[in-house]
């Protein structure tokens, strides 16, 4: 049975899509240097849906088709209006479809903008992770284009109504470069989320096809692989704005992926047939290997307790009935209950830590610090200097807390939000209003006033824990009474360059 799907009858092209099409079409005037760069990506990142195989025969394939049919811009023109043609026309995968032939659906005399988008965003990507040279002014203007591109594409496709596969590729992908280039706060991400979360919906990506489907194992474990890429980007923006996740667990019912490696996943069915039989019964791989459907897993398992935790941390105040309420009532009657919370934030932060030691054997991923210091580093320190505040101002708090440790990783970590992020990485001033309100914070627990002396005017929360959720659900640093009252100031307001090249 073919898988297809519907698209609108009719569009009016106008010819400035047209030339936009055909001039991101020059970026990939350099094949070699774009499959370089993409399997450089591959190498370190655990995000992408599509398998390196697809992407290499796509990059040839396209390769061809600019050096032998279209070398010219005046060609590249017609090139580009039949790209918009093929867009429309439903995209084909049925039992026949296979990881080799897989490209030949959306390249060639088939191609269309989602793989385009794709590869231009795997490209940006790439470039963007580079750490040989990464304060070069071409090598910035070149990942500005490019994800200029990939914005292009996905405005192309959303006019031709395409629902497909390797849309949810894109999306994906388009979603995390534009945390990348603009910040985990960006609403352009958090919105891009929302189109991604649409289309998993829209062509049932959060129905697992079970074994009554004819569609090739591969493909099926790809949009597994691609569900839990979506589903737990989905919760990681969600708890950086506090808002409610798109997509939710209740209404999904796909399965986990096999813990197989890309080359088994596309291997003979023999070949793969013997990789299953090697995995535990839970499906996990028993050689200790950890590859994109290990991570997969992992974050679908994660993010599906984050779920229950952001339904309780968002759940609307209400009746004493209500989640919500249950967890702060149990909360504050069952106080030692909250000493493994501490500790936890205490690990937390000192697995941070190490990361940021370590960082010279991470190069690659130098992208990826601002990220896990704001994630995971920034709640945990901001908990437990609101707790040294809280417990020097109220003497009969008796939460036992290794407390000049505590100052002293404080201390480092704060160092760290220095040069995690660059002035052009997107969470470059996150990084900086996080770093300025634990400043203050900590200047309050060290120039501590002696008891006899007048009031502080410096207040610590009564409820630390409920105080950090508060602040990191209203939008991380905005602004309140405790912050205004130790003199933080809310970090600045992410504006749009006035250059930003993003097009609809």
């Amino acid at each position: 049975m073919k898988q297809t799907l519907s698209t609108p009858s009719f569009y009016t092209l106008s010819r400035e899509r047209v030339e936009d099409g055909a001039k991101i079409l020059s970026l990939l005037s350099d094949p070699a240097y774009v499959l370089r760069t993409i399997k450089g990506f591959y190498a370190v990142s655990q995000i992408v849906s599509a398998p390196f195989i697809t992407l290499k025969h796509s990059i040839e394939s396209i390769s061809r088709t600019l050096r032998d049919e279209y070398p010219t811009d005046a060609q590249r023109l017609v090139l580009s209006e039949r790209i918009f043609a093929q867009t429309f026309v439903p995209l084909v995968l049925d039992e026949n479809t296979t990881a080799e032939n897989l490209h030949e659906s959306f390249t060639g005399s088939k191609l269309r903008w989602e793989i385009l988008g794709v590869i231009f965003t795997y490209l940006s990507m790439g470039t963007l992770m580079d750490s040989s040279d990464p304060n070069s002014r071409e090598r910035q203007l070149y990942t500005r284009e490019l994800t200029h591109a990939s914005n292009l594409c996905v405005g192309f496709c959303d006019r031709a109504e395409s629902l497909n596969d390797i849309l949810t590729w894109l999306l994906h992908g388009n979603a995390i470069l534009l945390t990348f280039q603009y910040g985990d706060t960006s609403h352009l991400a958090w919105r891009r989320m929302g189109d991604l979360a649409s289309t998993i919906f829209a062509i049932g990506l959060h129905q697992d096809p079970g074994s009554q489907s004819t569609l090739p194992f591969f493909l099926v474990e790809l949009r597994r692989r691609s569900f839990a890429n979506s589903y737990s980007s989905d919760k990681a923006l969600s708890t950086f704005f506090g808002r409610p996740p798109r997509i939710s667990m209740r209404y999904c019912s796909v399965k986990a992926p096999y813990d197989l490696t890309d080359e088994e996943l596309i291997a003979p069915v023999e070949l793969r047939d013997r990789a299953i039989a090697r995995l535990d019964k839970d499906g996990w791989n028993t050689d200790g290997k950890l590859g994109r459907q290990t991570w997969a897993r992992v974050k679908l398992l994660v993010n599906s307790i984050r779920e229950d935790t952001l339904e309780l941390s968002l759940a609307p105040a209400g009746s004493y009935e209500d989640p919500k309420r249950k967890a702060q009532i149990l909360a504050r009657h069952g106080g030692a209950t909250w000493d493994a919370v501490y500790q936890s934030a205490i690990k937390l932060l000192n697995g941070v830590l190490n990361i940021s030691k370590h960082r010279d054997r991470f190069n690659d991923l130098s992208r990826d610090f601002s990220w896990v210091s704001i994630f995971y580093g920034l709640p945990s320190a901001s908990l437990l200097a609101i707790e040294l505040l809280r417990q020097q101002q109220h003497r009969s708090v008796n939460i036992n807390l290794p407390r000049s440790e505590i100052i002293r990783n404080i201390s480092v970590f704060i160092s760290s939000l220095d040069w995690v992020a660059r002035e052009d990485d997107g969470n470059y001033l996150l990084c900086q209003g996080a770093r300025q309100m634990l400043e203050k914070i900590l200047d309050a627990i060290l120039d501590a006033r002696p008891e006899e002396a007048a009031p502080p005017t410096q207040t610590a929360p009564t409820d630390p824990i409920m105080w950090v959720e508060e602040l990191f659900n209203d939008g991380w640093m905005a602004s309140g009474p405790f912050v205004d009252s130790i003199g933080a100031e809310a970090a600045p307001a992410w504006e749009l360059p006035g250059n930003w090249p993003f097009e609809f």
